[in-house]
């Protein structure tokens, strides 16, 4: 009797970890090692099959020139949502985000849903180097259907993510990242506002663009990709901050770059418009500046 009991518990034992770390319906399914070599840890499928797989190196000699900019549509908003510290990954799911988009050009416009980081490292490359931290903002195109059925189709383009690349400066820390990681550490599960621009690089002039994929299982090949050439700023302790967030966590949650593939880079301009929210002031204010110019100008040409 006690064998068979010993038997059933060590069946059901091995079948969870079979599931938690194996199977490849979950995008939590997945694990990440020191050479970041994915055979036997939950990459199988399109992941290690396809040929649209997701990070690249960007060569910025090898870049076409896109014919249409590309706009943030109402990033200045404040934005509610819930923020979570899981599998080795901090993330960000959205609320009420209807007219918060990101306007790829020649491709359309995508909702705002989720961001989450990758530290340690970057996911994307230029010229072979690598960063601190890489930030995935997470979009979908809202005419396929919601997030979820958009995330699991395998058809067309129905993601767009960009991606902000973090390097170090010992200048000051990011205040953003420091909201951020306040909100982590006040609790797993925390309900927060925060102005998604505020965590995007302060000069806003082009973005890279090409036809990918999701970076951890399923690896689903449907995503657009938009890595912006300008770097945010993190400091030293706050890339200290997120690696205590998961001191168990033995390697670097990024995953490693793949071939090209024939594919193309396109650089895209931001339209000027991605900095009006910059320069938006009150009704007292503009009657007041307006008044001055008035008086400035008088003094000047009379």
């Amino acid at each position: 009797m006690k064998i068979s009991v010993m038997l059933l518990v060590s069946i059901v034992f091995l079948s969870l970890l079979y599931s938690i770390y194996f199977s490849g319906s979950s995008s939590a399914n997945f694990l990440y090692n020191e050479d970041r070599k994915e055979a036997d840890l939950g990459w199988h499928g399109t992941c290690k099959n396809g040929k649209r797989q997701s990070p690249i190196n960007i060569d910025t000699s090898a870049l076409q020139k896109g014919t249409k900019k590309a706009r943030f549509k109402n990033y200045d908003k404040q934005i509610s949502g819930n923020i979570s510290n899981e599998h080795d990954s901090v993330q960000i799911t959205f609320n009420n985000t209807n007219d918060v988009e990101f306007d790829s050009g020649e491709h359309g416009s995508y909702r705002l849903h989720s961001m989450h980081f990758h530290w340690r490292c970057t996911e994307h490359k230029f010229n072979n180097k690598s960063y601190q931290v890489e930030l995935h903002m997470v979009h979908y195109n809202q005419t396929l259907g919601n997030f979820k059925n958009v995330e699991s189709s395998s058809g067309g383009i129905g993601l767009s993510v960009i991606g902000v690349l973090f390097k170090v400066q010992e200048s000051g820390d990011n205040k953003a990242i420091n909201s951020v990681l306040k909100m982590i550490k006040n609790g797993n599960t925390r309900d927060t506002e925060i102005k998604y621009r505020d965590l995007l690089p302060a000069k806003l002039k082009h973005v890279y663009q090409y036809q990918g994929s999701l970076t951890t299982p399923p690896c689903t090949e449907n995503v657009l990709w938009h890595v912006l050439d300008e770097k945010a700023t993190i400091s030293p302790e706050q890339l200290k901050e997120f690696e205590r967030l998961h001191p168990k966590a033995q390697f670097p949650n990024c995953r490693q770059t793949k071939p090209l593939n024939e594919r193309k880079v396109t650089s895209i301009e931001i339209s000027s418009a991605a900095y009006s929210f910059m320069f938006r002031f009150s009704l007292r204010s503009q009657i007041f500046f307006f008044v001055m110019s008035a008086l400035l100008s008088r003094y000047l040409f009379t």
